[in-house]
């Protein structure tokens, strides 16, 4: 028995060793699987920072092509139509590399952006149109880019575009094609109707508004010289002062504020507003065959705060068109704000029911528009949101599809951005 014991002395060595076997097998599992996870996550990285290089070449390429730099990397466009330009590269802070591709075409470019970074590739596709010389409403005569609301009774006949919804209360009506965004829909309540056109999904678009050297070279000196005024001179009030060349508190820089049953009358020109106020009765008259631009300043320019009414046309208040003028002879332009809300305030009884008197062009991609209860409106509508209150009606110009926006800057617009599958391996554009 002694004997025995002492032979079975080391038996719990392999069985140890066993065990240490095993768990250094659990380990090492455990260790593999953390650096494949980390490799992994690596190479997650990796492509998402491949993707944001290409995307960064895309947005340099169009940057320069709007600045036109262009000219360093495609010499003449106007003659490479249909042409991919010469390659261009460049490299980011973090490392990442780019090339990029541009084919010029009649009004539109195509860019195809190609990023690397520690060694994954990525590439995208974008493609967009020259939004110099735009005609704003040739597709759609009311433009609400991020919403359009109709009121109970509110009745607007004309192509209608957002980029949201278009909401109609009970007993509204819609009459025309209404294009909505992506997603979204004509929603209608109660007895709303859409009653007249398709219904479309897209995006639209509404360059801001340039208005060029405006602010200083104007023709704001016709207040009063060339303006004749009607009604009590101490009721119109431009500029800090009245028509009768006294100080006024009733109006500050660039503001041209007319009350009770006065009105004035402007001939052909460019003039650069913070503010326009037309009080009950009161009345803009633009001269027989005039051409009239009037550019709202943003409200930084101007010293307003958020929610300012840059143009409130109250009770029975109208600018009207005299003669043969129409619609794209009047337009009035608002620069607006990217962080201070401006509001278009388009008051109750505006102009009498029938008439559509108020036939001029409002174009405001970043600004609020809203039209009260039993207004009346002719001509096209652009705006960041339309809301249009009971009873108010809204008629398209027939020719307000003919408006350019003037001082169109030489800029691209985006239509479409793609990724595209793999690396370039034929044309730039392959597989995209």
């Amino acid at each position: 028995m002694p004997g025995r014991l002492v032979q079975e002395r080391g038996f719990a060595v392999p069985t140890v060793l066993f065990m240490v076997i095993a768990a250094f097998a659990v380990a090492s599992m455990a260790v593999v699987s953390s650096i494949r996870s980390q490799h992994g996550t690596s190479r997650d990285l990796d492509t998402k920072d491949a993707l944001a290089v290409a995307e960064a070449g895309a947005h340099q390429a169009l940057v320069r092509y709007n600045t036109a730099a262009v000219k360093e990397t495609c010499v003449s466009p106007q003659t490479l139509s249909g042409v991919w330009c010469t390659a261009a590269t460049g490299q980011l802070a973090n490392g990442g590399a780019f090339t990029y591709w541009v084919r010029p075409d009649e009004g539109a470019i195509e860019i195809v952006s190609q990023g690397t970074r520690d060694g994954v590739t990525r590439r995208v596709d974008l493609q967009a149109h020259s939004a110099a010389g735009r005609q704003p409403f040739l597709d759609f005569g009311v433009i609400g880019l991020n919403s359009i609301l109709l009121d109970s009774f509110a009745d607007v006949t004309a192509d209608t575009a957002t980029n949201g919804d278009i909401t109609m209360l009970s007993n509204s009506v819609l009459c025309g094609s209404a294009q909505v965004g992506l997603g979204h829909g004509v929603n209608p309540s109660g007895n709303a109707q859409h009653n007249c056109g398709v219904e479309l999904q897209g995006a639209v678009t509404l360059p801001s508004v340039n208005q060029g050297d405006v602010q200083t070279n104007n023709d704001n000196d016709n207040f009063f010289a060339s303006t004749p005024i009607g009604g009590p001179k101490q009721r119109v009030c431009w500029n800090g002062f009245d028509g009768n060349g006294q100080s006024s508190s009733n109006c500050g820089s660039r503001e041209l504020v007319i009350t009770h049953n006065a009105h004035l009358t402007l001939p052909s020109g460019n003039y650069s507003f913070c503010r326009l106020r037309l009080l009950q009765n009161a009345a803009v008259y633009i001269a027989s065959g005039a051409t009239v631009r009037i550019y709202f300043d943003s409200p930084e320019a101007c010293g307003y705060g958020s929610g300012v009414k840059q143009l409130e046309i109250d009770s029975n208040s109208q600018i009207r068109p005299n003669g043969n003028s129409t619609a794209v002879d009047v337009a009035l332009l608002f620069v607006g704000s990217e962080s201070l809300s401006t509001v278009i305030d388009l008051a109750s009884n505006t102009v009498a029911q029938g008439l559509c008197e108020q036939d001029f062009v409002i174009y405001a991609p970043r600004s609020d528009l809203v039209l009260k209860s039993n207004s009346l409106y002719c001509g096209a509508l652009g705006a960041k949101k339309i809301h249009v209150n009971s009873n108010a009606h809204i008629t398209v110009s027939s020719s307000a599809n003919d408006f350019t926006l003037p001082n169109s800057p030489p800029h691209y617009v985006v239509d479409r951005f793609v990724e595209c599958a793999g690396p370039v391996t034929a044309a730039p554009n392959s597989s995209c």
